[in-house]
């Protein structure tokens, strides 16, 4: 069974060969568990707005933030790819390259791999997989800042980070063996492990969480019932 060519297209919707139509994210999904960063996000943008003037300040201070994270992905996914450094890295990379030194030798075996799943109909994009401490283990970045306002650390433990990973496990667990080792390899076991690696653009570190995959498919699997049923509420 040849594994079929997925695009993402302009509305961050999955388009899968030989599937209907477009698919919904996993991300998308998962933020039907609810997440516990709505609030601070909406006190950051009002504090903004006073400390600018600007009503819309936020809009332009995301868009830089949101930049940071993609290119930061875009280091990692070049280093994990090639094996060589890229050009003129950030400080935000080197102190990821640093991290993942000091933990040990990760065997990478792919970076930004495009999945859906067959069966529920949606897609995503695991970050990373590689082996670490002789486990399978998938990873996600999240660029993000670790301080508040007051300069205080963040409690950041967002249900829907977790849950996202649970619904890459639940992707993964559907997929065909031959569609699995055609981008891992042959005889790779599915992942056992997951992580939510967070990147701090303010205190430049990095702190990885590790995410109980069977309750994370479980609350997927909820999002994923809710996403369903959002659509069906009205006769």
């Amino acid at each position: 069974m040849i594994r079929p060519e997925i695009t993402i297209n302009g509305q961050h919707r999955y388009v899968v060969e030989g599937v209907k139509g477009s698919l919904p994210s996993c991300s998308t999904i998962a933020k039907h568990i609810g997440s516990t960063s709505a609030d601070p996000l909406i006190y950051w943008g009002a504090r903004l707005a006073l400390e600018t003037g600007k009503v819309d300040a936020f809009k332009d201070a995301g868009k830089a933030s949101r930049d940071i994270g993609t290119a930061v992905h875009a280091e990692i996914d070049h280093f994990i790819k090639n094996t060589t450094m890229p050009k003129d890295p950030s400080a935000l990379f080197l102190k990821w390259f640093s991290h993942f030194r000091e933990l040990g030798v990760v065997d990478w075996l792919s970076s930004e791999y495009v999945l859906h799943h067959p069966e529920n109909g949606y897609g995503g994009t695991i970050d990373a997989i590689g082996i670490m401490d002789d486990e399978v283990t998938v990873f996600d970045w999240k660029t993000t800042t670790e301080l508040d306002s007051k300069g205080k650390k963040k409690k950041i433990n967002d249900p829907v980070h977790a849950a996202q990973l649970g619904g890459y496990f639940d992707a993964l667990l559907a997929q065909p063996r031959e569609w699995w080792e055609a981008v891992v390899g042959k005889g790779v076991e599915k992942p056992t492990k997951a992580y939510v690696v967070y990147i701090y653009k303010d205190t430049e570190t990095i702190e990885m969480k590790e995410v109980s995959l069977w309750k994370a498919f479980k609350a997927f699997r909820d999002c994923h019932s809710l996403y369903q049923l959002k659509g069906e509420l009205y006769v």
